[in-house]
């Protein structure tokens, strides 16, 4: 699976995919067992102030459809209420209520303490404030909402930095004339890369099921972005991008670079290394990658090269190593 490289982009929505849960777990754990990860950018955007469900719709890129049935979901936990606009009566705002202002109680932010200390287990706490300082750098440049509090300077920030930045990526691919795919369809795609990619190194990649990554890549079949290439055998299938995937993960080479040259600038040269860096060691962190990416590389070179040939290239790889052991 040749899939993104080291994007810093990728990495974000990746770490941001496992930290998710884990702070719902926290938060459920000391009392706030209604959250949900969508409900996060909705909240902030109600948190200054109300707002209609078509201002809410157009901050998130999304069908009134969609945000009115999260909103419906978000009353029902009970973290905001809609009332009438005075300003127009055939709208409603959308208000925060104060079981929705207590995300950013003092239980909140154990759960965030309990959360960035398990990723500073990872790397180390010089490593952990480097990375919170770059996400609080991105989160003024890319505009995220400043609130709640516990935010800004913690590891809290991530999800809203990831899906803003997720968002900057569809709108440039929109640009270019990508108004058929879904960000998660975008992700799984740039995954597979141009060499292709088994359905199980991609939700080893992404941390989902197999069968998560599988039905979003029926879609993309159907759409005409990748097609099955059976191995020898017919063991496994191995999906390819077509020439359509192709011309798309041009595009998506442009887009990422295009926004990561504005990370870069504002961040600087060094902070910008440091925090891909530290993100690129998370990532393998928590997919616990070094073994199953051999593992995947081996089974790789033993198709291109033929037993006989990959054998041989072990043993060379063997004497390298204790050359230098």
């Amino acid at each position: 699976m040749s899939g993104s490289g080291d994007d810093l982009l990728r990495h974000l929505l990746t770490i941001s995919r496992d930290f998710e849960p884990r702070l719902l777990r926290e938060l459920r754990a000391r009392g706030h067992d209604g959250l949900r990860p969508a409900y996060a950018r909705f909240l902030y955007l109600v948190w200054d102030e109300p707002r209609t469900l078509r201002e809410i719709a157009a901050e998130l890129g999304q069908s009134r459809q969609a945000v009115s049935q999260t909103a419906r979901r978000i009353e029902q936990a009970g973290y905001a209420e809609r009332r009438p606009n005075p300003a127009d009566g055939r709208s409603k705002l959308v208000v925060i209520t104060p079981q929705g202002r207590a995300v950013e109680d003092e239980r909140a932010r154990e759960s965030f303490v309990k959360c960035e200390a398990h990723y500073e287990a990872m790397v180390g706490s010089a490593a952990m404030r480097s990375f919170v300082d770059g996400l609080v750098v991105l989160r003024r440049h890319l505009d995220v909402p400043a609130h709640p509090s516990t935010l800004p300077s913690s590891i809290g920030v991530l999800p809203l930095v990831a899906l803003r930045a997720r968002d900057e990526l569809v709108r440039l691919l929109a640009q270019r004339g990508h108004t058929d795919l879904s960000p998660a369809q975008h992700e799984v795609l740039a995954l597979v890369g141009r060499d292709g990619a088994r359905p199980v190194e991609l939700a080893r990649a992404q941390g989902v099921s197999r069968q998560a990554v599988s039905s979003t890549l029926a879609e993309l079949e159907h759409l005409g972005y990748v097609e099955r290439s059976e191995e020898p055998g017919g063991r496994a299938v191995n999906y390819v991008p077509t020439e359509r995937g192709h011309l798309l993960l041009d595009d998506d080479r442009w887009a990422v670079d295009t926004i990561e040259a504005g990370f870069a600038k504002a961040l600087g040269a060094r902070r910008m290394a440091a925090l891909r860096s530290v993100a690129r060691d998370l990532v393998l962190a928590i997919q616990g990658r070094a073994a199953p990416d051999l593992e995947a590389l081996a089974a790789r070179l033993r198709r291109e090269l033929g037993p006989t040939a990959a054998a041989r290239l072990g043993t060379l790889l063997l004497r390298e190593a204790a050359s230098h052991a």
